[in-house]
């Protein structure tokens, strides 16, 4: 009986079929093991028969089952606290076999180190385009004290790097949240906008109204963004003094505040003329709000006192070359150049006179010197966006726009310039109509971001009176062209607007009176009839008229 018994029992026990196959299992990590950051661990499982599945616990909770392989499973350890952590395996076959293997580790991603220590390593890691461990160390910050907006930047500047933009967006606006009058948040938020913008280019739709609204809603908030950026600088700069008022100046003038860099430089330059810092600062503000009787005031002011040094000719060359006076313009360039040639606002200035006189060779070799000098980039880009559209290389041109905007989202001046070269493409005969349309609502929705930026941009109103004449709206065009003159009656592309919008309306002698203020700006309108379509104006703004841009005195 108990023989029958025993081996009865013994071929159970020996029977193929009756006995759980044997499995192994080994791990990517090993007891003892330190864990940092995000975590992968992968389970590899030996079994005769086939593997069912594979669960991961940390310590008794059960986080995940895989039931193919690669059997791997992620943690993020920066949701755990540092110290001894404990995670198991347990694989399951189709025979009811069956192992299980528990690791005891530990996480150290060194939150007792503090913010200070991942926020410096995250941002050495940005100026190395390292995205994914300024990301790390951005996140372990962040850990460390979760409203800490020195992680929240860098996590907002690597996820942009890294081109991740809803994360990006989402560290920016948390700033802001917290701190609206944050700079650098707001430009970062600047930077964001304009990436979707293009992006929304690169993969290009057959739906023009649905891209250019991404475009028009990307641009202008991008220039809000920017704006109140700027608006944030000035106020913790506080009221101006005697001693500050030129950083005070440069601030404004920095941010597009042209009058009001002039309302506060104007009376100690007049009481003073010996400060030419301030004069030419004054000068300065004056050509780029086209106030240019005011401008050939404070250029005489600085002659007759005898202050007059490179800065000061190199502006009074621009506007001579803005009013047409070329020989003016060629002698004041000259006297710059004997002064200082190595001063910015010279360098620039030639830039912009070789521009204005057409000489575009000339134009490229000093836009390279001041590039390779790390001259303003937006203001590097914009030249060479202008360069390369007049060397018909549009695609290049656009590329240059891209890169330069994103240094300054509020730059009306590339805004401007940029939709100009969309309308110009426009008439490109190898384009579709529908290709047409979208670089025509492509130039529109660049002034409109132009506007945004700055409200009185006579360049983007007269450019929008171009639009409007394009497409017969007589009613618009005279609103753009008459909003244009309102904003700067001495710019001379607003007069010449002006005097195509009474052309349309059938208005010949109010035209020519427009026509005859727009020669008396520039000289090189004069016995010009008033522009008989938009084409007319177009070749105006293409060739002259950009008014001076070149980089601010003093610096």
């Amino acid at each position: 009986m108990k023989r029958r018994i025993g081996l009865s029992v013994w071929l159970a026990l020996t029977a193929p079929w009756a006995l759980a196959a044997p499995m192994t299992l080994s791990l990517s990590h090993s007891d003892g093991d330190t864990i940092s950051g995000d975590v992968k661990f992968t389970a590899r499982v030996q079994s005769e028969a086939l593997v069912t599945s594979v669960e991961f616990y940390i310590g008794e909770d059960l986080r995940d089952t895989d039931q193919s392989t690669p059997y791997e499973f992620n943690i993020d350890s920066l949701t755990e606290d540092d110290g001894p952590f404990s995670v198991t395996f347990a694989a399951y076959n189709s025979e009811g076999g069956s192992v299980k293997k528990t690791l005891r580790l530990k996480i150290d991603n060194g939150l007792s180190k503090g913010v200070g220590y991942h926020v410096g390593i995250a941002n050495e890691a940005l100026q190395e385009s390292q995205w994914a461990k300024a990301i790390l160390h951005g996140r372990t910050a962040l850990r460390i004290d979760g409203n800490d907006n020195s992680a929240r930047l860098v996590l907002a500047r690597a996820n942009l790097g890294a081109g991740v933009l809803d994360l990006a967006q989402k560290f920016a606006e948390d700033i802001v949240a917290s701190d609206p009058a944050n700079v650098p948040a707001r430009q970062l938020l600047s930077g964001i906008n304009l990436r979707r913008a293009f992006l929304a280019l690169e993969r290009g739709t057959s739906d023009n109204a649905s891209l250019l609204g991404t475009l028009s809603e990307a641009f202008r908030s991008a220039a809000t963004n920017q704006n109140a950026a700027n608006a944030a600088r000035i106020d913790a700069m506080g009221e101006p003094t005697e001693e500050n008022l030129p950083a005070y100046a440069d601030a404004l003038l920095d941010i597009r505040r042209f009058n009001d860099a002039a309302r506060r430089l104007a009376p100690v330059f007049a009481k003073d003329p010996s400060k030419i810092g301030h004069g030419n600062r004054l000068i300065y503000a004056y050509l780029r709000s086209a106030r240019l009787k005011d401008a050939a005031e404070a250029i005489d002011l600085a002659r007759r006192s005898n202050t007059m040094d490179a800065e000061t000719y190199a502006l009074a060359a621009c506007f001579h070359a803005y009013m047409g006076e070329n020989e003016k313009a060629s002698a004041a360039m000259k006297e710059a150049l004997l002064l200082d040639p190595s001063r910015n606002a010279v360098v620039t200035a030639q830039i912009f006179t070789s521009l204005r006189a057409g000489n575009l060779n000339g134009m490229g070799q000093v836009l390279q010197q001041y590039r390779q000098s790390n001259g303003d980039p937006t203001l590097v880009g914009y030249y060479q966006s202008v360069l390369l559209q007049q060397a018909r290389r549009p695609d290049e041109a656009r590329i240059a726009f891209e890169n330069a905007i994103l240094t300054d989202a509020a730059s009306y001046e590339l805004l401007t310039e940029r939709a100009i070269q969309a309308y110009t493409y426009s008439f490109n005969e190898s384009l579709s109509s529908e290709q047409v349309d979208r670089q025509r609502g492509m130039a529109k929705a660049l002034l409109e971001a132009a506007i945004e930026a700055r409200p009185d941009s006579f360049e983007a109103l007269t450019a929008l009176a171009m639009l409007a004449m394009q497409d017969g709206n007589k009613d618009d065009t005279m609103k753009w062209a008459r909003a244009a003159v309102g904003a700067a009656p001495e710019y001379a592309g607003a007069q010449y607007a002006l005097a195509g919008a009474l052309q349309m309306m059938q208005r010949p002698s109010e035209a020519r009176k427009a026509m005859e203020a727009a020669g008396a700006i520039d000289r090189t309108l004069v016995g010009v009839p008033a522009p008989g379509s938009a084409v007319d104006l177009l070749r105006y703004l293409y060739s002259k008229g950009r008014t001076p841009w070149l980089a601010a005195p003093g610096r």
